[in-house]
């Protein structure tokens, strides 16, 4: 009769056998053998005059480790699957029930939330348990979304890591390999996982762009805008514009990321500095441009009399010839914005 093992080992394992009712012989060995698929590894060979021929006797193996070192195999994965311990003298043998030797590691990971923004915290909690159910004392390594190595003690970890503030927007799979290690096999158990997290769009900054610095009145100005992400990437949106002149006019417009709008000045536009104020959100942008003084008058006739009217941005300061039949007269004026004479 032979002990039967338990239903799963992993590598690194400790392996007893107890073996009872030996009946010893004039010749051959007590073999005990662990059978793995097609292999088969002896654990114990001992001469069958140790036992008397009576039978009766016990015999209990000092545990095996299942390392390459202390079984004496050059590679550990021929004994990975479902396996026999089997036990012979002569002509008699007894076979353990199937159990399984396995080096897999389970793996439980998750992110606090799925959502993040560029440059914020993500935490990551990990659980890691090997087939035997032991949890795991070894090694976790992140790639992809982020590089990271760091130990794990009683089969729990966690780790703080973030995006950079630049980080493209989309979705983004960090990888987890965890495993144990041994002196002389180095790997032993081990897993694969994988995290999977968003990193939002985020808007960075406006481009504000227009067709001129400086324009006279009656001149069109174009206005356009894009709106720029966290990478640089352009996103949709609509842009409110204010538009302010320098008595303290204001001009209000919405426009589309990508698109353009343009403003006509009239004769009389405040000359001078005017800004444009851009807002999407929590960010916007200032820029200026600059209306040009325009002296600009307009003549009428009423009968005989002779109507001048200011109708450009700035004071009208200039002489004007008056010819009636052969006699010229100059006029010398000087008026205020909006004035008529």
């Amino acid at each position: 009769m032979i002990s039967e093992p338990e239903d799963v080992y992993s590598l690194g394992d400790k392996l007893y056998i107890t073996v009872e009712g030996i009946r010893g012989g004039d010749s051959g060995n007590l073999n005990i053998n662990l059978d793995c698929g097609n292999v088969s590894v002896n654990l114990l060979k001992i001469s069958a005059r140790a036992f008397s021929p009576e039978g009766g006797q016990s015999y209990s193996l000092p545990y095996k480790v299942l390392t390459s070192e202390d079984l004496e195999i050059s590679s550990l994965s021929r004994i990975v699957g479902n396996c026999q311990v089997s036990v012979g003298v002569g002509d008699e043998k007894v076979s353990t029930d199937v159990f399984e030797i396995s080096n897999n590691i389970s793996i439980e990971a998750s992110v606090d939330k799925l959502h993040y923004d560029p440059g914020e915290e993500i935490t990551l909690s990990l659980s890691a348990t090997k087939s035997n159910g032991h949890l795991v004392s070894g090694f976790v390594e992140g790639s992809n979304a982020s590089d990271f190595s760091k130990e794990i003690e009683n089969g729990a970890l966690t780790e703080v890591f973030s995006m950079s503030d630049t980080a493209e927007a989309g979705a983004y799979v960090l990888n987890l390999f965890v495993y144990d290690v041994s002196e002389g096999d180095g790997i032993l158990n081990q897993g694969l996982a994988k995290v999977l997290f968003k990193i939002n769009q985020v808007p960075s900054f406006i481009d504000t762009g227009l067709s001129a610095v400086e324009i006279t009145p009656e001149e069109n100005l174009t206005i356009s805008t894009d709106i720029y992400d966290q990478s640089g990437k352009e996103m949709d949106g609509d842009v409110s514009l204010l538009i302010v002149s320098p008595d303290g006019g204001e001009i209000q417009r919405t426009i589309k990321s990508g698109d353009f709008v343009a403003l006509n000045f009239p004769l009389n536009a405040t000359a001078g500095v005017w800004s444009i104020f851009s807002f999407f959100l929590e960010i916007n942008e200032e820029d200026e441009f600059e209306i040009l003084e325009l002296q600009k008058a307009e003549f009428e006739f009423q009968g005989s009399i002779l109507i001048v009217k200011n109708v450009g941005n700035a004071r009208y300061q200039k002489n004007v010839d008056v010819k009636i039949g052969d006699t010229l007269e100059e006029l010398v004026l000087n008026m205020d914005i909006g004035e008529e004479r």
